[in-house]
């Protein structure tokens, strides 16, 4: 892996020290672009600016980056880009940053290669390449402006939690045939409403970063459930994100809140949505905000003793692509074929132009003290996380939506069950993947 220059840490820290610098970067995108990558339609306004947020730890002279888009996914070459970009801005190598997406909808989602597809075979430019070139350009300056400070030594850190009520639910109901249903997020099906949570994880995990034992300056926040209830109403929004990160601003304007979605791959609110999508955003926001308060009222400091990083990357293998080329292009060529299915057809044609039947899966772990982060690639269900913590412990916190080229990550029994999370349109892979990723966080966890 390629090596750029690493900047000193500044004079005034003392060595194995560790520095922190935080940055917000406003990446709001124009009105009138493709709000999630065209699976929903442009937009007509802003409801609520959406951010970039992250820190940077030095240690040692070595920076690493953790910072939380406020996007759907970024895809492929989409997020080597975004990578390099802070990379470069922070002067570090692309193996010490992770940057995952948040899984809002009303909001860009990034990914090149099949909407150059989809704007080569019809009239449909989906992909903004100018504002996303003078993003990435800016992201680079601002954290090198950032950079230039001296920053602030963290001097303790801590792990809380505290359960969020009504609203994460399973998105697959399982029947007594063994098939899959999908509650989905504005679910309205009596049926499926009234089926229970399922083994969804209830908690808000927080970790905080002290500048002085009672001075919190960073709130890193996961929880596993999809994020929007109140999506395609054509407003670029951090939904029930940023509903709640206001709030948590309000009673602690002084703590920069990052937020992290987990794994969340076949988990929503369907069970607890209603037919009022504006309203839902605002009680699902205050439902969120309220586990953020009391998760950061339980935190419980201690000193900040070490820092360990830990990047790894799993070779997957990839399911076949089915359609043919000619079919492909027939749908994407036909004016009566809706964009959002064109953008489908393009992911599979973007394969098969490539030749791509396998695809990195990369895992990072940072650990501070005792306490673990974990950070995975695409959209992985529910049972990742749920393994992670059987095997490691509650002082853990898991984020996915990394580079989501792979789209949903599920477990292996769930093929034979159907559903949306491996219907062949919304994966790439294919069963024998979960054993390869379990022991690639094994590996990666130490």
């Amino acid at each position: 892996m390629s090596q750029t220059q690493v900047t000193p840490m500044s004079e005034a820290a003392a060595k194995d020290s560790i520095l922190l610098h935080t940055f917000r970067i406003d990446v709001t995108p124009p009105v009138g672009d493709y709000l999630c990558g065209g699976l929903h339609t442009t937009s007509i306004g802003v409801e609520q600016p959406i951010d970039l947020r992250g820190v940077v730890l030095t240690h040692n002279g070595v920076r690493h980056v953790l910072a939380s888009l406020d996007f759907c996914y970024v895809c492929g070459r989409s997020n080597d880009r975004l990578i390099r970009a802070v990379a470069d801005g922070a002067g570090t190598d692309v193996s010490r940053v992770v940057v995952p997406s948040n899984h809002l909808h009303d909001v860009p989602l990034i990914d090149e290669e099949p909407h150059a597809i989809v704007a080569e075979l019809s009239p449909l430019n989906v992909h903004n390449e100018s504002w996303w070139a003078a993003l990435l350009g800016r992201v680079t300056a601002v954290l090198r402006e950032t950079l230039a400070s001296p920053g602030r030594a963290v001097t303790h850190v801590g792990i809380s939690w505290a359960a969020v009520t009504d609203f994460a639910s399973i998105r697959r109901v399982i029947d007594v045939n063994n098939r899959a249903h999908t509650r989905y997020s504005k679910c309205m099906d009596p049926t499926l409403k009234a089926a229970p949570d399922g083994p969804i994880d209830p908690l808000l995990r927080q970790v905080t970063l002290y500048c002085g034992e009672k001075n919190p300056a960073v709130c890193l926040h996961s929880y596993a459930s999809h994020p929007q209830v109140s999506d395609g109403r054509r407003l670029v929004s951090g939904d029930t994100v940023g509903v709640a990160r206001d709030l948590f601003a309000h009673s602690f304007p002084d703590v920069l809140e990052v937020y992290f979605s987990g794994c969340a791959g076949d988990v929503t609110a369907g069970k607890y949505t209603t037919a009022r999508p504006q309203r839902d955003r605002l009680n699902f926001g205050v439902r969120l905000a309220d586990a953020m308060h009391a998760a950061h009222l339980a935190a419980a400091p201690q000193p900040l003793r070490s820092l360990s990083w830990s990047d790894h990357t799993v070779t997957l293998p990839l399911a076949a692509v089915a359609p043919t080329e000619a079919d492909l292009l027939r749908d994407l060529r036909d004016p009566a074929v809706p964009h959002n299915v064109k953008y489908l057809r393009a992911m599979k044609l973007d394969r098969l132009r490539r030749r791509l039947n396998e695809y990195p899966y990369r895992l990072t772990a940072l650990r501070l003290n005792d306490i673990a982060l974990l950070f995975l690639p695409a959209e992985p269900l529910i049972e990742y996380q749920h393994f992670t913590h059987a095997r490691y412990g509650a002082r853990l916190m898991v984020s996915g939506y990394g580079d989501s080229f792979l789209k949903y990550v599920a477990t292996d029994h769930c093929f034979a069950q159907g559903g949306y999370e491996v219907d062949p349109w919304w994966t790439e892979i294919k069963p024998g993947a979960e054993a390869m990723i379990k022991a690639g966080i094994v590996r990666v966890m130490g």
